[in-house]
This record gives C-alpha cells, structure tokens and sequence, in this order.
C-alpha cells in the first residue's frame, strides 16, 4: 500500500512565539497552560522520505538522546501502520530561546509524513504523546492552547508586526516550571487579553529571569524602543516586542541598530490569513 520508493518530502518548520502564557494549575506532574502561540517566519528545513528504518540526522551533525522528531515518526507509524521513515533536518530555529525549534521539528516529520504517505489528519490526541507544543506547532497558524497542549483552537488575530531579540542565554524549560512551582507568576486573563483589555504577561518570566538573569537586558533594550508590547516567549530567553503599528515597528528597528552585533534580531510579519 505505501509503495513510495525513495520519493522524498519536505515541510518548512516554522518558530513559534507566545504572545502571551498563563499558567492555570496542574495535573499531575504536567502544568495546565493558557496561551496564544503564533507561527513566525524564522524555520527548519525537515525533509521525511520513506526507509528500511526509522532514524533524524541533523544536517550539522548534531544528536539527541531524546529526539522527538524520531518519536514522532515512530508514533505515527505505529498508529497508521506506515513503513520507516528517515528524516534530514536542516536547523536554524536557536535552542534554547522559548521558540519550539525541537517541536516544530516533530510537527514536521508528521505533516510530512502526512503528505508522504497520505494520512489523514493527526489527531492532537496522538501529538500530545510526542511532546506538548507538538499540536499547536503541527497546526501552523495562529492559535490559543489550553490543557497541557492538547487542546488547540485557531483564532484570527490582527496583523502583527513582530521583534524578536535572543541573546546568548539559554533556559532549560523543566527548571522554568520547576522553579515557577517555587516562587509563582504573574498571572495573566488570556480571553481578556484577546478581546484587547489586558496587556501581555508570560507567568514563566519570573523563574526565568532568576535562572538567567541577563537575559532581562533584552526585555530592556525592546521596551526602550517604544514598541507597544514586550514580553518574554515560552520560559525564555527569547523576547518579543510586537505591534500594530508600522510606523512604530520600523522606530524600533532603528533604535536597535547598534546592537545588531551583539544580538540576534528577527523581524516577522504575521497577516491576518495565517
């Protein structure tokens, strides 16, 4: 039935970024989140053709103990009953930074083996078992997640133009939770902030922040700019500063210009058809 031979495809893996995170509770040892996730243009190349085995290479070498890219394709299989599948992954998302590089990757291998093998859609249900951004990365577009990531709503949102900084700081998103277990949050009303009366807040930035404290010299530098809405993505140590507002943005950008050697700057756009 899957007679594809060495018939190859390939998907772009697009970052993500949080416009804003709350966290509601926990179930289990999993924390319950409230958040809206956008797609951005910064992406890896994942490319899934059918094989003797299952296995991901990095197209610069690089491993991991837990890949769930390869999760990912072993889940799928096992589910729809697809032959083994290889998958060459060209990165250029940074780790590290709140961007769910390692997400988009698994998500990728499924809409590509998706297409390769003809399936119908994936279910969050299965997603979820690879990892928890996995279903709102897979669905590519704009959304609101609940739950522990399974629960994923497409919502329409305002063209947005978007900032990102990203130092040389890393943090470990385990540690985040952990340590926001200890010390809290601030808290934010996610339907309240889509209907546009509350400002963005990401409950993870304090136990980010006490992890790598110099990653707030980003927060900074973007809130010096003017642009209308800082706020850290994912548990960092990534930021955002996001707008509306054209004429404001490119302000920014200017205002950024003598940093652009010290610190990796991404300029995104994200319309309302995505």
């Amino acid at each position: 039935m899957f007679g594809f031979g060495n018939f190859a495809v390939a998907v772009k893996a697009r970052a993500k970024v949080n416009l804003a995170l709350n966290i509601t509770g926990k179930r289990g040892e999993m924390h319950l989140i409230d958040t809206v996730i956008v797609p951005i243009g910064l992406e890896d190349t994942v490319t899934v053709s059918q094989s003797d085995a299952f296995s991901v290479a990095y197209m610069d070498g690089r491993t991991y103990d837990k890949d769930i890219a390869l999760k990912a394709a072993k889940l799928i299989s096992e589910q729809f009953g697809t032959p083994p599948v290889r998958a060459e992954i060209d990165k250029r998302i940074p780790e590290g930074k709140g961007l769910g590089g390692s997400s988009a990757d698994a998500a990728g291998v499924a809409r590509a083996m998706q297409k390769l093998y003809g399936i119908c859609d994936i279910p969050s249900e299965l997603l979820i078992k690879i990892g928890s951004d996995v279903p709102a990365m897979y669905a590519d577009c704009p959304v609101r997640v609940r739950g522990i990531g399974e629960k994923v709503e497409k919502i329409h949102l305002k063209s947005l133009h978007i900032l990102l900084l990203a130092g040389n700081d890393t943090v470990n998103t385990a540690e985040a939770y952990a340590l926001y277990d200890r010390i809290g949050g601030d808290a934010v009303d996610i339907d309240e902030f889509l209907a546009g009366g509350s400002a963005p807040k990401n409950a993870l930035e304090r136990a980010a922040l006490a992890i790598a404290p110099r990653m707030g010299n980003l927060r900074d530098m973007l809130k010096k700019t003017g642009i209308r809405h800082v706020v850290m993505t994912g548990s960092g140590s990534g930021w955002i500063g996001y707008t509306e507002d054209k004429n404001q943005f490119d302000k920014a950008i200017g205002a950024l210009g003598r940093f652009r050697e010290e610190i990796t700057i991404g300029q995104y756009h994200i319309t309302t058809d995505q």
